[in-house]
């Protein structure tokens, strides 16, 4: 009987500590998130052109901003990778 007590108060020690760890992530992150849309949230001067650079896509092939010239708008995705 007293086993299952112990058991029980380890358990609970088990989850609390799980969850302010996981609570300290989701601050971490949501401060990282918000730093992070602080920084991107600069004011870009109206009219200045693109700076130009070229990426590589999924397969491996190069492209310029200044191929899409003239097409219309352009819209980036920068997708985060690990590895």
């Amino acid at each position: 009987m007293g086993g299952r007590r112990v058991q029980r108060r380890l358990d609970r020690r088990r989850r609390r500590r799980s969850l302010r760890l996981g609570l300290g992530v989701t601050v971490a992150l949501g401060l990282l998130v918000l730093a992070g849309a602080w920084y991107l949230d600069r004011p870009v001067p109206e009219g200045e052109p693109a700076p130009r650079f070229v990426l590589q896509d999924s397969t491996g092939r190069e492209l310029s901003l200044a191929d899409y010239l003239g097409r219309g708008p352009v819209v980036l995705v920068f997708y985060m990778t690990y590895g």
